[in-house]
C-alpha cells in the first residue's frame, strides 16, 4: 500500500513538472508556404522574411520562386505548397479543373505594353494594326484585349509563350518578323528597353492575387490573418526605406541577379487589400465568352476575408 502511494505521488509530480514545462515553453510556429514567380510583387514578402517579422509574429514562413507557372501550380496542387501568388486567368482554369483555391489578398503585379525601339507610334489611340506579342488565353492576352477596346483599335496578336523569347522578339525590326510591341511582366518589361506604352498599376487594375487551398485556409485562418497584417507591416517600412537598404534580399531570392538589380526602380507598394469584385468578374466573364471556362466564377463565392 504504502508503495502505491510513492507511485502515484511520483506520477503526480511528473505530471505536474511536464503541465509546468509544456506552459513554459515557446509555442510553435505555425507553417505558410507560398510560390511565386520571379516578379516585383515578391519584394514586401521577401523583405518581412528576411526583417524576420513573420517570425517575430510566431509564423514560419517559406517563400520558393518558380520560372515556370506549371511548375508553381503543380506544387499547390500537390500539396508542397500551401498558396502562391497567380493572375486570374490561371486562377479560372484551376477551379476549371476543381482545384479548390481560396482567393485572400490582391497582389501588385505589374505588366508593361513595351514598344519596339523601331515603332515610331507613341500614342496608344494610333497603333491600330500592330503585332503585339502575348500569351495566347492568358491575363495577357485579356489585358492586351482590353487595351485595344479602350482605344478603339485592333491588334494582330503573336502567341509567344516564352517570355524571354516574346522581349527577344522586340529587337528585330517589325518589318522582319519582329513585334511592334510586347506585353510582358516586370522586371522583364523595365529590362526589355523601348518606350513604355502601358501598364496596369497605373491604371489601378490588379489581376493578380494570393490564393491558398481550401483546406489549408479552414485550418490556419487565424495564422493567415496574422501572414497578412505582419505583411502590412512590411509594406509600411517599405515605404520608409531607400532601395538600396533591401535590394540584396531581391537578388538573394533570385528575383533579379546582381548584375540586374539596379537596372530597374521598384514601384511603390500600397496596403494590402481584397481583390476589386468588378475586375475579378470581368476577367471570368471574358474567359467564359472565349470558352475558356464552363462557368462565370464569383468573388464573393472564393474570398476569406482575412480583415474581419
Amino acid at each position: 500500500m504504502e508503495m502505491k502511494k510513492i507511485i502515484f505521488m511520483f506520477l503526480s509530480i511528473s505530471m505536474f513538472l511536464l503541465i509546468v514545462a509544456c506552459g513554459n515553453g515557446t509555442p510553435e510556429k505555425e507553417t505558410i508556404k507560398i510560390g511565386f514567380m520571379p516578379s516585383l510583387g515578391a519584394v514586401p514578402y521577401v523583405y518581412a522574411l528576411e526583417e524576420g517579422l513573420y517570425e517575430e509574429a510566431g509564423l514560419d514562413v517559406e517563400i520558393r520562386i518558380f520560372m515556370n507557372a506549371n511548375e508553381r501550380d503543380a506544387a499547390v496542387i500537390g500539396g508542397h505548397l500551401d498558396g502562391m501568388n497567380t493572375d486570374y486567368v490561371m486562377l479560372g482554369h484551376n477551379l476549371e479543373n476543381d482545384v479548390d483555391l481560396i482567393v485572400t489578398a490582391k497582389t501588385e503585379e505589374k505588366f508593361m505594353l513595351v514598344a519596339n525601339q523601331a515603332y515610331t507610334e507613341t500614342d496608344l489611340s494610333e497603333t491600330d494594326g500592330a503585332k503585339v506579342g502575348t500569351f495566347e488565353n492568358g491575363i495577357l492576352d485579356y489585358l492586351v484585349t482590353k487595351i485595344a477596346e479602350e482605344n478603339s483599335v485592333s491588334y494582330t496578336k503573336v502567341g509567344i509563350p516564352s517570355v524571354p523569347a516574346r522581349k527577344a522578339a522586340l529587337v528585330t525590326d517589325p518589318s522582319n518578323d519582329g513585334l511592334h510591341m510586347a506585353i510582358l511582366p516586370d522586371p522583364f518589361a523595365t529590362l526589355a528597353g523601348g518606350t513604355k506604352m502601358w501598364n496596369n498599376i497605373d491604371e489601378e487594375l490588379n489581376v493578380t492575387s494570393l490564393v491558398f487551398r481550401k483546406e489549408f485556409v479552414d485550418e490556419h485562418g487565424d495564422a493567415l490573418r496574422k501572414f497578412f497584417n505582419t505583411t502590412d507591416d512590411a509594406i509600411n517600412e517599405l515605404k520608409t526605406k531607400e532601395y538600396n537598404e533591401y535590394k540584396s534580399y531581391i537578388v538573394k531570392h533570385n528575383i533579379l541577379t546582381a548584375d540586374t538589380v539596379d537596372l530597374v526602380t521598384v514601384q511603390e507598394f500600397h496596403n494590402l487589400e481584397l481583390p476589386d469584385q468588378t475586375q475579378f468578374n470581368n476577367v471570368m466573364a471574358w474567359m467564359y465568352e472565349n470558352d475558356l471556362i464552363t462557368e462565370e466564377y464569383r468573388l464573393n463565392d472564393l474570398t476569406f476575408n482575412w480583415k474581419e
